[in-house]
């Protein structure tokens, strides 16, 4: 067992494909094969499992790949010791998410956190099957999104035939956001009602998307006025100049929420799950799992 195969093992498991990681790293398939199956013949198991849809880790490749990214690190940081040379490549860590706030702090807040000269972080804010298309490409270690009672059942077997897991860490009450000077804005309180003669806005999911791919809820209960975005930041403008309103988790946090918004709770008996959604048996790297707490604690933090 090599350091190049350790390397070689890792990279496959974070992009997914054989052929892609020989792409990347500038070497011939025929040959990255030849070294994975060597090392599986060395220690008697199998890493990846071949299936329909490429690659994935078997559960003996999980257990692998975490000790291999340990015994990596270590490598590295003896090179970095007794070399000058810098270690070979900088710590990294992506995630993709439905577009929240407390995902941006806790995201920037891993990055204050970094004592490293050399990282590469991500983060990407994107639809809801393009979160669950980047975990299990292998594009992104987590996905941040909600479950509810009006999505968990079709999203919940979305997940498994993907092989991936969703891991709740809050449930939250849906709040109505709306401008402080919106007609609405005296309630304590909002029903469905109150908000029928007022546009609804949204994160738009693609034509042909499902309703229970909606950041939002109540989307298919809002027509005809309905607004379509693809960011956070014209949502919160559009929500800031005109009276339209959307639905989602209620969380304001100034440095991260325009100044022209504010939610106001919502009468319904359906709650937003936040948590987190994970390649089955894969593993989190050190920088993940550090993530995670920073944005449970950002979600009790902020939360109302």
């Amino acid at each position: 067992m090599t350091l190049q195969q350790l390397r070689y093992a890792v990279a496959i498991a974070k992009c997914g494909s054989m052929s892609r990681t020989a792409r990347q790293l500038y070497v011939s398939q025929p040959s990255l094969s030849a070294a994975i199956k060597e090392l599986e013949t060395e220690l008697d198991i199998t890493i990846f499992e071949r299936t329909g849809r490429g690659i994935r880790l078997s559960a003996d490749g999980a257990a692998f790949i975490r000790g291999a990214v340990a015994l990596l690190e270590q490598a590295d940081d003896l090179k970095a010791r007794f070399s000058a040379q810098p270690p070979e490549a900088p710590r990294s860590f992506s995630l993709s998410a439905q577009h929240y706030s407390f995902v941006a702090d806790a995201f920037v807040e891993i990055m204050r956190g970094m004592s490293e000269n050399r990282y590469s972080l991500t983060l990407r804010e994107g639809r809801t099957l393009e979160i669950i298309d980047d975990v299990c490409e292998r594009k992104s270690e987590l996905g941040v999104l909600f479950l509810s009672a009006s999505n968990r059942r079709p999203l919940t077997r979305l997940f498994a035939s993907r092989g991936l897991d969703f891991r709740a860490i809050k449930q939250v009450e849906p709040h109505v956001f709306i401008r402080p000077e919106h007609p609405l804005s005296g309630h304590q309180r909002l029903s469905p009602r109150h908000l029928q003669d007022y546009p609804y806005i949204c994160y738009e999911q693609g034509e042909v998307s499902p309703v229970f791919f909606s950041e939002e809820l109540m989307v298919e209960r809002c027509r005809p006025r309905v607004v379509h975005v693809s960011d956070r930041a014209t949502m919160e403008n559009v929500i800031a100049q005109t009276d339209a309103y959307t639905i989602g988790t209620g969380y304001i946090i100034p440095t991260f929420t325009g100044v022209g918004m504010s939610s106001i709770p919502l009468d319904t008996d359906e709650q937003m799950e936040i948590g987190i959604l994970t390649l089955r048996e894969a593993g989190l790297s050190p920088l993940a799992s550090d993530f995670v707490k920073v944005l449970t604690d950002s979600l009790y933090r902020w939360s109302k």
